[in-house]
């Protein structure tokens, strides 16, 4: 188990020559204070950039907010996994959109993209199973043979790579058929201008038959209904997003399947994003990239990834299992999420804290309540209703000339070994959450 395994970092780690050294946590916080201040005071706050994985919790991403805006004054913190949260934001204006794995149950008409899907993600396979027992109808969108595509009314099976242009090819059916829905188009910023822009099935494109196309369009313009997306890639969903919009599925509608405990925290680290590039200091937590000619590199991980490796300081961190804490859920509801086990570091909030007061910055949160309360007032900023902004589908996310296998590299075996995104412990962590009471 990844949890208890020989090689994961339990002790802080100083850079001595070539290798790293061990330290206590105080001399750890004090050289990762030190250096910062420095490269505050020559080069100013934003010289200093922060990264956040998706695999922490909600305290986690607001403390470590909290450490850049308050005691650090950067405004150069982001999320490495906030693409589809911003974009869900960005397009319907909150994060009521979003459906979870029971609306998925519930759904009368789902629309399932992505290769294997079924098989990447055996709950939402699970839930679209026992949806079409209860006599829901489901259109697969796969290249492939599946467990689902089986399962479904229609079967789309376009040429891999296309899957997105097939999604803008049933909206633009839905319309030439009038399916779609007038008085939600009507109260969508921007619909008027888009839907005709919207492009029609190219066959030779993308493999699949233009009666297939007007099939799916038929099927899925009414009733409930769910776009199940295992495909992340921005055409993918922005064009969901828009077929959703078209059919008046303006909440609970779209769910993205993310192999990351807690996908959606990106919009709650706040800040104006960070670069890898272009920052004299970086800290980075739970991501392994790729960091450019940096002075000063802070990384806090469970284990010594590539990133960690050329880091000047290396800090423990508390497994997804370990910490208690809430992830966000659907709509943008709060999950509480147990620890299973105890830790071989403390809560990475406390870190933060600790770290903020060497800075010379006495933080507001000096206690697991004070941290709660402040995740409680970061959720509530995503919660209003923002206008609805119909997507712009012209150039959004185009495969261009497709090359074969290139989107079927597969990811370097250490982060295979080291993920803590295999399916099993992702699925059992996804059970064990509870929504918060209000």
């Amino acid at each position: 188990d990844y949890l208890t395994a020989e090689d994961r970092v339990t002790t802080p780690l100083l850079r001595d020559g070539g290798g790293f050294r061990e330290a206590e946590w105080d001399e750890a916080l004090e050289t990762v204070a030190a250096r910062l201040s420095e490269i505050k005071a020559s080069d100013g706050a934003d010289a200093i950039g922060g990264f956040i994985g998706p695999n922490t919790t909600n305290e986690t991403v607001v403390a470590f907010n909290a450490l850049f805006r308050d005691a650090l004054g950067s405004k150069h913190v982001g999320s490495t996994g906030d693409g589809v949260a911003a974009g869900v934001l960005s397009t319907f204006g909150s994060l009521s959109a979003l459906a979870s794995v029971a609306d998925l149950e519930k759904a009368k008409k789902i629309l399932a993209v992505g290769s294997s899907l079924g098989e990447a993600y055996p709950r939402a396979r699970l839930a679209m199973k026992r949806a079409v027992d209860n006599g829901a109808k489901l259109i697969v969108v796969d290249p492939g043979d599946s467990e689902l595509s089986r399962l479904a009314t229609v079967h789309l099976r376009p040429k891999p790579g296309t899957e997105s242009l097939v999604i803008e090819a049933i909206a633009r059916a839905t319309i030439d058929a009038e399916l779609q829905n007038p008085e939600a188009v009507a109260s969508i910023e921007g619909a008027s201008e888009i839907l005709g822009t919207i492009a029609a099935n190219d066959t030779a494109r993308t493999g699949v038959d233009d009666g297939q196309v007007a099939e799916a369009a038929k099927l899925f313009a009414k009733g409930k209904g769910v776009a199940a997306v295992s495909d992340l890639q921005c055409g993918t969903l922005t064009r969901s997003a828009a077929l959703l919009m078209l059919t008046g599925r303006l909440k609970h509608g779209l769910l993205p399947l993310h192999p990351a405990a807690n996908p959606w925290s990106g919009p709650l680290v706040g800040g104006d994003g960070a670069s890898s590039e272009g920052h004299k200091a970086l800290f980075i937590v739970g991501a392994d990239m790729d960091p450019q000619d940096v002075d000063f590199l802070v990384v806090q991980d469970l284990f010594l990834t590539d990133t960690a490796k050329r880091a000047d300081v290396v800090l423990p961190l508390s497994g997804f299992s370990e910490e208690e804490g809430t992830v966000l859920g659907a709509g943008g509801k709060l999950l509480a999420v147990n620890a299973a086990s105890p830790s071989v570091a403390p809560p990475a909030w406390e870190t933060f804290a600790q770290l903020a007061e060497k800075l010379g910055h006495v933080t507001e949160l000096r206690s697991a309540r004070d941290v709660r309360a402040a995740v409680k007032t970061a959720v509530g900023r995503l919660g209003g209703e923002n206008a609805l902004r119909f997507p712009s589908l012209n150039g959004s996310g185009d495969p261009g000339e497709l090359h074969p296998y290139e989107r079927f590299d597969l990811p370097e075996p250490s982060w295979t070994s080291r993920s803590q995104l295999k399916e099993g412990r992702v699925e059992a962590g996804a059970a064990a959450t509870q929504e918060v009471a209000e």
